[in-house]
């Protein structure tokens, strides 16, 4: 460490002269170091280290003052201030590194360390209630048995379906994939190729289309009524008959209803909505 300085009165004199040309706050700062009469000599004891080289050079004393009293101890201020800085440096050679102003014993530390890390040492329902929340109970998801197939002494499974105007009863049962509506083939029956794909979705998704036979009686409503009717009633049939597709049938929305229907006419209009043509005159 370097001594204390012998003028401190003549340090401060020349930072009044450094500080003179400084901005309002550095003003401030002088009139504070001035109410000490050992300015220079505070800094060189109470300062750290690894502080002093921070301190921006505009703030000490300059070799070039032109008063002959001040100029030994600008000097002898300038020398102090390198040696600060090569004894700063020189320690953070020898350490490699900062060190902390302040320090906790290992096992503080280390325990810090494990409750951030470690939030399984506490229990959820205490910290709910610490808290004030309340949650709902978790509800255990239960796998849900399989039904048992509905087959008929014949060995067929019955389905029903609705569509508008149109109702579809089909049975399902073992063979070969043969389709008959009303005693004629699906073909003559739908003409349409998107019809005829709509009333054997549920056969082609599950990928029994050839392993079953389908004899199928519908009434009532036009071709997109009764293929839909058909689609329906034919879902139902397949599971009850595979009780194991039963889950891809409903997720697809085969086994629901649509109780969507034509609106009836109402007085005073042509239909349900449309009105008559107006005439003014």
């Amino acid at each position: 460490m370097s001594t204390p300085c012998e003028d401190p009165s003549a340090a401060v004199s020349s930072a009044s002269l450094a500080l003179a040309a400084l901005p309002g706050f550095a003003l401030s700062l002088y009139f504070v170091a001035k109410s000490s009469a050992a300015f220079c000599c505070a800094l060189s004891d109470s300062v750290s280290l690894s502080i002093v080289p921070e301190i921006p050079s505009i703030f000490f004393c300059t070799a070039g003052s032109t008063s002959s009293g001040t100029a030994g101890g600008d000097e002898e201020y300038i020398r102090m201030v390198d040696a600060l800085k090569k004894t700063s440096l020189q320690q953070l050679d020898e350490d490699n590194q900062h060190q902390p102003l302040y320090t906790f014993p290992e096992e503080v530390t280390d325990k810090v360390i494990s409750d951030l890390w470690a939030p399984d040492r506490y229990d959820p329902e205490d910290i709910d209630s610490a808290l004030g929340i309340r949650r709902k109970p978790v509800r255990e998801v239960k796998e849900t048995p399989l039904r048992d197939p509905v087959i008929d002494k014949y060995g067929r499974s019955y389905g029903l379906g609705r569509r508008k105007s149109s109702t579809a009863r089909v049975w399902l049962y073992p063979g070969t994939g043969e389709f008959t509506i009303n005693k004629k083939h699906i073909g003559m029956h739908f003409s349409s190729m998107q019809e005829r794909f709509v009333v054997m979705e549920p056969l082609i998704h599950t990928g029994i289309l050839h392993g079953y036979d389908v004899f199928a009686k519908v009434s009532g409503g036009g071709t997109t009524g009764q293929s839909e009717a058909m689609r329906m009633a034919l879902a139902v049939a397949v599971q009850r008959m595979r009780p194991d597709l039963r889950k891809f049938v409903k997720s697809e929305g085969w086994l629901r209803t649509d109780p969507r229907r034509v609106e009836r006419k109402h007085p005073g209009r042509k239909k349900a909505r449309k009105s008559f043509q107006w005439i003014k005159r």
